[in-house]
């Protein structure tokens, strides 16, 4: 058993993980590397390189919440599971989120029907289906590391607040973190995956990118008060992946209009998540929120 922390401690805690994990990936990124070339397993490195921070981070997790006297599934939002009506139902409702910014889009020009398709509704099917099953791998992963052991963290040091916006606020930075430097395979050194993490921060100076921040931060916020209703992550993994999915489907029928006149709002991230999805998330969070 371990006793209850300071919050001076906690906030500690959580900058010396968010600092310490992605540097000790980046060291062993070379590693890694070379390790992946020598199974015949080649990828560039500065691809390898955030994978091996993003494992880094999510294994270091596993000290910090222990820290706390967190240990188990538990921990990690992954209680009792809410059936499958209740999942369905989440998943449909993400779909749904994101298929009305889809339409959005259409009306305002912002995306248009692709030209290069022959049957909209057979591509959107297909985008659904494969997203459904990229969505659910992905979901799994982040839900577990944002509103899993981070939230109960901040739960369990800082609060109901902390514990919804913290892991929020992190989760919309990440997504704009990239691997954005080019190392060759012959000139990587052991100081390589430094230089890649050091560069990956770019592209949060570009003010394009505000409109799909404020929407990624919400969505967080919104999955994060939906664990705290639930008190697992289950339903959060089925909207989070009903998103995605949305978001293929979109994809595969439509394209984007970068000379439209309110083609900002499609900018900055992935051509959907963006200044349209703001108010349908806000109202989203509003809904989970409410008492």
């Amino acid at each position: 058993m371990t006793g209850p922390r300071s919050g001076a401690a906690i906030v500690t805690g959580f900058v010396v993980w968010l600092v310490a994990a992605p540097v000790v990936g980046a060291l062993l990124a070379p590693a890694v590397h070379a390790l992946l070339g020598a199974l015949g397993l080649d990828a560039p490195f500065q691809k390898v390189a955030f994978r091996t921070m993003q494992v880094a981070s999510i294994l270091a997790l596993v000290p910090l919440l222990r820290w706390l006297g967190l240990r188990g599934r538990v921990a990690w939002g992954l209680g009792a599971g809410p059936g499958p009506r209740p999942f369905a139902a989440a998943l449909l409702a993400g779909i749904a989120m994101l298929a009305l910014v889809g339409v959005c889009h259409l009306w305002l020009g912002t995306r248009v029907p692709r030209a290069d398709v022959e049957d909209l509704g057979v591509a959107v099917l297909v985008g659904l289906a494969k997203g459904l099953v990229t969505g659910l791998v992905v979901a799994l992963v982040e839900e577990a590391w944002f509103r899993g052991a981070l939230h109960s963290y901040w739960r369990s040091g800082g609060g109901r607040g902390m514990a919804i916006w913290v892991p929020s606020v992190l989760y919309a930075v990440v997504h704009f973190v990239r691997p954005d430097v080019q190392v060759a395979d012959s000139a990587v050194a052991w100081a390589s995956g430094l230089a890649v993490l050091a560069g990956g921060f770019s592209r949060l100076a570009d003010p394009e990118v505000a409109g799909p921040m404020v929407a990624l931060v919400l969505a967080g916020a919104m999955l994060g008060s939906l664990r705290e209703r639930s008190g697992a992550i289950w339903l959060c993994i089925a909207v989070h992946a009903g998103w995605v999915a949305a978001i293929r489907a979109i994809k595969a029928a439509t394209t984007g209009a970068p000379d439209a006149a309110l083609a900002m709002l499609a900018t900055g991230y992935d051509g959907i998540v963006g200044w349209l999805a703001v108010p349908v998330l806000a109202l989203a969070l509003w809904c989970v929120s409410r008492r």
